[in-house]
């Protein structure tokens, strides 16, 4: 089915220039009981959005299936945690907020960056985050947690409760919302008169000159760049003053939001807006991107099937959700791929969705010694490398995949 109107502005005016076919829900690892069982998938396809310069995907899963029982912990990689202590402090420093002051995180996941917060001396921090099994994680570190998805209806619960918040803080979770108007909304009903919201989630321009296109997978509703962030805020008087890129995630976007009588944007906006020109004037840039996609998955599948006839063991390092995308996509399964490793617990000893190939703890990358690796934590290529001069010292190589496939 394909989408019908802009979930933002309603508009009818909308393209697709992006198409996956069916895929399984990135996140939904399977037992070995349930590898029997009929596995869902659903349309993924992607549209911008010629009103308001939006991207969105085509058709909406259910968020209570992707989200109530979660297996992405954000405290599993090395990097993320040296990011996370950076943006802490980065918020102390910057924002000028007292240690008592109400900090409402959207999206906690397993209280991670609530952790760092609390670590710079912040003493009035509240989660909220819809997944059972996280937020249980969460509040046994002592870490207050509301278990509810976030909206207008949760937000007055939280602002009849503790108060109107100082900072809210949503790091991943924008463009994981279908209903933006209910979730904006709330966040403005939320926010203190003086209060700041800190916005972090993939810039699509740094996505389509990373090739990054397993990005884009059923939890992300939205894909995001400043021009149509600043028509959603503005709709609800509120306005983006100021934005910092990073390199997380193949490439991110923070943007700093208040009410609007309250702050004037920074210079370097309108350097972006100018810059993100191209990509609002004409949809070369999205269809090279789905072209870009296409002949990876081409390359690295010719690559793999060699390797593979010619004797060689192939794993892959990193079941996260865009290392499902990629194998789906690309239709790489257990022909190809013997195991992948991955160090999150919650994810070993069950199979990755769709390809059904088992995931094992990191150490069986020594243990069992491949010839190669398919980097799909492509994102974290460095910290990787780093963690595993065993293997690569004893001959093991790593097929990058994106932003172009090598082999190192």
């Amino acid at each position: 089915m394909s989408l019908e109107k802009c979930r933002f502005c309603f508009s009818t005016d909308v393209e697709k220039y992006f198409d996956f076919g069916k895929q399984p829900l990135a996140n939904a690892y399977l037992t070995r009981e349930q590898l029997e069982d009929l596995e869902p998938s659903y349309l993924l396809d992607v549209y911008y959005c010629h009103e308001c310069g939006i991207s969105q995907i085509g058709f909406t899963v259910s968020p209570e299936e992707m989200f109530s029982e979660y297996y992405y912990c954000a405290g599993a990689a090395r990097t993320t945690f040296h990011y996370r202590i950076a943006l802490a402090k980065k918020i102390k420093a910057v924002l000028n907020l007292k240690e008592d002051a109400f900090i409402v995180e959207v999206g906690s996941n397993d209280g991670s960056m609530m952790k760092c917060l609390r670590e710079c001396g912040f003493t009035n921090v509240l989660g909220v985050d819809p997944a059972v099994n996280l937020s249980k994680l969460a509040e046994k570190e002592g870490l207050n947690t509301f278990n509810a998805f976030f909206n207008k209806q949760t937000a007055e619960e939280i602002l009849r409760i503790y108060g109107s918040a100082d900072l809210i803080l949503c790091r991943n979770v924008f463009a994981h919302v279908p209903d933006i108007h209910s979730f904006v909304q709330g966040l403005k009903n939320l926010l203190d008169e003086k209060g700041v919201i800190m916005i972090e989630s993939p810039y699509l321009p740094d996505m389509i000159s990373q090739n990054a296109f397993d990005t884009i997978y059923h939890e992300h509703v939205f894909y995001l760049s400043l021009k149509p962030m600043k028509k959603i805020f503005q709709f609800y008087d509120l306005e983006i003053t100021n934005v910092e890129r990073n390199k997380m995630h193949g490439g991110s976007m923070i943007y700093i939001i208040s009410h609007s009588h309250n702050g004037m944007p920074n210079e370097k906006i309108n350097d972006i807006l100018a810059r993100e020109e191209k990509y609002h004037a004409n949809m070369v840039e999205y269809h090279r991107f789905f072209q870009n996609a296409a002949d990876i998955r081409s390359e690295l599948k010719y690559i793999l099937a060699r390797l593979k006839s010619e004797g060689y063991r192939i794993a892959a390092y990193g079941a996260a959700a865009k290392g499902n995308v990629l194998l789906n996509f690309c239709g790489i399964d257990t022909e190809l791929l013997d195991f992948v490793v991955d160090k999150n617990p919650l994810k070993q000893g069950l199979f990755t969705p769709g390809t059904h190939i088992p995931i094992f703890p990191t150490e069986k990358l020594v243990e069992e010694q491949p010839d190669y690796t398919l980097l799909l934590s492509w994102n974290y290529k460095q910290e990787i490398m780093e963690q595993e001069t065993k293997y690569r010292a004893k001959g093991g190589k790593l097929i990058i995949p994106i932003p172009r496939v090598i082999i190192e």
